[in-house]
């Protein structure tokens, strides 16, 4: 405790003057300081919170499930995180809460060692090791699809597996009991059984823009949602200038600051002609899962593009919040303490936003 405290008083002294003091809450030994160095950063009229999450898999994990939760395989996907033990942390953790449930490691030929297969051995993981395609694709997107598609396939013939959760080897989630969750607001929306749960990272205002790192659905839509053509230059477009178009699309989605309703035709026709074929991975997958098994001559270019993305929306998925799984990515650690403006603007396709195409359907022309 000593030598923690000495560290933050080295690291924020410049910042304040007033001695470091320890609070203990739930068994973790959380500084004070934090408050007085957010209390020191001017936030102009925003609010900063944080949280402690444990590095440990295992740590706060309660065994949960019945043979109904025991339906839904686990599709861990992509490159072993080997950095405190990410990876192997997260399957644990996925492991002691769910232990007769299915999981599934889909990787990539030679990113397993002995000792992580090891333990995956001892916790039942079955491990799953493809090669990479020749064509990885714009940002990797033809490794997510084919990782993917390998894993929810391989539970295609197990009558015991009725629904798949699809998520990744560098995110965890650390809501207790989450498949449950994820079940329970399945069946409320889902009368249309081809319906998939998408996170809110995704846009309202961008068609087809619909958050790639975790889906969860029946196995049959889950595997067709990967079971699409390999990205091969449709997204060359915005990769011809990828500092231009990136900065260009973050700023429609944040530019589209008025309600669903007021998002009119006009408005609509407007958006569809500067966006052109800037497509992005998040894009491609959704948009080509629904041209492949919706709407076979639909074009990304199609007049029409918006009320088809806002009927799918409606019709074909469930748009949940990332906070309401506890989802922790270290990859991009602001995500763990970003600001919360998308929930208060227009530009995110959050679950109150995805409610109201739900209940009330197309914006009003």
């Amino acid at each position: 405790m000593a030598k923690l405290t000495k560290i933050f008083h080295s690291l924020y002294e410049p910042f304040f003057f007033s001695s470091i003091k320890i609070k203990k809450i739930h068994n973790h030994a959380i500084p004070s300081v934090l408050d007085d160095v957010f209390e020191k950063i001017d936030m102009g009229h925003g609010i900063q919170y944080y949280g402690i999450i444990p590095r440990s898999g295992t740590r706060t994990a309660q065994k949960c499930g019945n043979s109904e939760i025991a339906s839904i395989g686990i599709v861990v996907q992509g490159q072993i995180d080997y950095k405190d033990n990410f990876t192997l942390e997260s399957l644990r953790l996925y492991r002691s809460q769910y232990p007769k449930n299915i999981i599934i490691l889909s990787t990539w030929t030679g990113e397993v060692n002995n000792k992580f297969r090891a333990e995956c051995m001892k916790l039942n993981i079955h491990i799953i090791e493809s090669s990479l395609p020749d064509n990885e694709g714009f940002c990797h997107v033809n490794c997510q699809i084919y990782n993917s598609y390998i894993g929810a396939k391989s539970m295609e013939n197990d009558e015991n597996i009725r629904y798949v959760l699809k998520t990744r080897t560098d995110q965890r989630i650390y809501k207790p009991d989450f498949l449950r969750y994820l079940l329970n607001v399945f069946r409320v929306y889902s009368t249309n059984k081809n319906r998939i749960v998408f996170l809110d990272s995704s846009y309202l205002y961008i068609p087809f823009y619909l958050c790639d790192y975790l889906s969860f659905g029946e196995k049959k839509d889950i595997i067709n949602l990967y079971d699409i053509p390999f990205e091969a230059g449709e997204c060359d477009a915005f990769k011809a200038n990828i500092k231009v178009n990136r900065q260009y699309v973050t700023k429609e989605r944040k530019s589209e600051n008025i309600s669903f309703k007021e998002f009119n035709s006009t408005k609509r026709k407007e958006v569809t002609q500067r966006l052109g074929r800037l497509m992005v991975p998040e894009i491609y997958i959704a948009f080509n899962y629904f041209k492949k098994h919706f709407a076979p001559d639909s074009t990304y270019t199609d007049s029409m593009i918006f009320e088809k993305y806002w009927d799918f929306v409606r019709n074909n998925t469930i748009i949940i919040d990332e906070r309401d799984l506890l989802l922790y990515w270290p990859k991009y650690k602001y995500r763990s303490h970003r600001d919360i403006n998308c929930y208060f603007y227009g530009h995110g396709l959050n679950h109150a936003k995805w409610l109201d195409i739900y209940v009330n359907g197309k914006g009003e022309e």
